[in-house]
């Protein structure tokens, strides 16, 4: 059994995470962008900038708003268009799609619970409802 950790050690192991996340996500920007001379930390501030404008909950997973950021952010490097577009879209499919599709994968056959007893579980609920939560909804 894992010891109980405090609400510190993990806040402390959360920040910890989100750090590396971060520093992995503008390294990536860096490594392919480097062409263009734009150092580690000012790459720091466009991949912030970048994120957070894809973060914005408008849009799925924010396909469009991070590439169009890019492409605002970076012309002031003078990066083309097409490969600021290209570098947002290729670190959004490396970092988010492709561990999805394998997750999706790896829960398909080997996890305990499959997709159709998820949907009995919904139905069975569905059916247990009050009858008279019915009633009351025809009033």
């Amino acid at each position: 059994m894992c010891p109980k950790m405090s609400v510190f050690q993990i806040g402390s192991f959360n920040i910890i995470v989100t750090i590396f996340t971060y520093v992995t996500f503008i390294s990536q920007y860096w490594l392919i962008l480097r062409s263009y001379g734009i150092g580690w930390l000012e790459q720091a501030k466009v991949s912030f900038f970048i994120l957070g404008v894809g973060s914005i909950p408008v849009s799925f997973a924010g396909l469009g708003f991070r590439e169009t950021a890019a492409h605002f952010a970076l012309r002031e490097f003078g990066v083309p268009s097409s490969v600021a577009v290209g570098t947002a879209f290729f670190i959004f499919f490396v970092n988010v799609f492709i561990p999805a599709v394998v997750g999706i994968i790896l829960l398909s056959f080997f996890s305990d619970v499959k997709f159709r007893q998820i949907r009995e579980l919904i139905k069975k609920k569905e059916g247990k409802r009050d009858p008279g939560h019915h009633a009351q909804d025809q009033e």
